[in-house]
């Protein structure tokens, strides 16, 4: 397994559901709260892994060993996101 290409996806996918996120949190359909803040999250972490599953399912065959490293190096990349999106929420819901 390429853990370079690897990194890429896993950076790719993560940006793009933060971008989504920071999308949501700009311009929200209701006031914004701590229970849209956590919806909102929520939905940035399953949109980053199942893109990166999505992926590593298509492109690899299986291997309990890689699907490890996969499933850290998501996490990895989800918890950076995660303090980002909490600092950005916190600045918006000002």
């Amino acid at each position: 397994m390429n853990l370079d290409l690897l990194n890429t996806q896993c950076k790719k996918a993560t940006k793009s559901a933060y971008d989504d996120f920071k999308h949501f949190i700009d311009n929200p359909l209701f006031e914004l709260n701590e229970n849209i803040y956590d919806i909102h999250l929520n939905d940035m972490k399953m949109k980053a892994g199942t893109k990166v599953y999505k992926w590593y399912l298509d492109n690899h065959s299986y291997s309990e060993a890689q699907f490890r490293i996969v499933n850290q190096l998501k996490n990895k990349y989800i918890y950076i996101a995660e303090r980002y999106a909490y600092s950005y929420s916190k600045k918006q819901m000002k």
